[in-house]
């Protein structure tokens, strides 16, 4: 696997500011995401038609300055919050979009609308949910083939930039045996690891990369249903932040076995969630 880091320096990061009342862990959690990747932040909101503008930019510019983001772009748009994202995206290139900056119940899934977009939208998209204030443990899914590299590459970019350890898990669903390597019965990692095959490769490549960039990874084989299983090894160990591909565009084994995953992990799950979109 190839290990050079996916990230540029100066690259854009909208980062999305609701209406609500601002939850300072994600900030914090933000922040922390955003400089360690290196990222040009551009704060972003959205006001109704009408709105006091100049109130709404004073606003933002405080947000950042209290965040340590002085050097951050601020932009204030009037109309509709997904149709006024979607524009943005559309007129300049972002390398990510940042979602949930603001209050909400820590025992709901994240908002209707935030779903909306982070399954929407063609950039890769951090929907924070219930965030510490700083990146722990990160959860690195891959679907167990070439296709996920790119997901493991940022995983491992992130955890060396913060200096955090991460979890490499793949879920064996219902795939076929010619894309995943398994046998019809559950073989342990052990087991895996032990066969030549497309998925034994790619974790043995994930865990030399982990090693290569000074990270401690764990390896973790699980069977059962790719959404519960993630749900179940993030509840049992502390992490904090799900690493996640999307399907490409045309890989129709990718988009039927794994192009629901991310709708249904939004829509269940308690943890702020990393989408990666690499070349939409």
């Amino acid at each position: 696997m190839e290990s050079k880091s996916p990230l540029n320096d100066n690259e854009r990061a909208l980062i999305c500011v609701g209406q609500g009342e601002i939850n300072q862990d994600a900030l914090s959690f933000m922040r922390d995401f955003v400089i360690s990747m290196s990222f040009h932040p551009v704060v972003f909101h959205v006001i109704a038609p009408g709105s006091a503008r100049q109130a709404a930019e004073k606003l933002m510019h405080e947000i950042s300055e209290e965040i340590g983001f002085e050097d951050a772009e601020i932009r204030c748009v009037e109309g509709k919050v997904k149709e006024e994202i979607q524009n943005e995206l559309g007129l300049r290139t972002y390398r990510v979009v940042v979602l949930g900056t603001t209050e909400r119940d820590p025992g709901l899934p994240p908002s209707r609308l935030s779903q909306n977009i982070a399954n929407s939208v063609n950039a890769t998209t951090l929907l924070m949910q219930n965030p510490p204030p700083e990146i722990n443990e990160i959860l690195i899914c891959t679907a167990g083939h070439s296709d996920s590299n790119i997901v493991v590459n940022w995983g491992i970019e992130l955890a060396k930039a913060t200096q955090e350890k991460v979890t490499i898990l793949h879920v064996a669903s219902g795939a076929p045996t010619m894309y995943t390597g398994l046998n019809a019965v559950e073989e342990n990692l052990s087991q895996v690891l032990s066969r030549e095959s497309p998925l034994a490769q790619h974790l043995k490549d994930a865990a030399a990369e982990a090693e290569a960039a000074g990270i401690k990874a764990d390896i973790e084989l699980r069977h059962g249903l790719v959404t519960e299983e993630i749900i179940r090894a993030y509840e049992m160990r502390p992490h904090h932040l799900i690493v996640l591909g999307a399907p490409k565009k045309g890989s129709i084994f990718n988009r039927i076995l794994f192009g629901r995953i991310a709708p249904s992990l939004l829509a269940s799950t308690h943890r702020s969630t990393l989408i990666i979109r690499e070349g939409e």
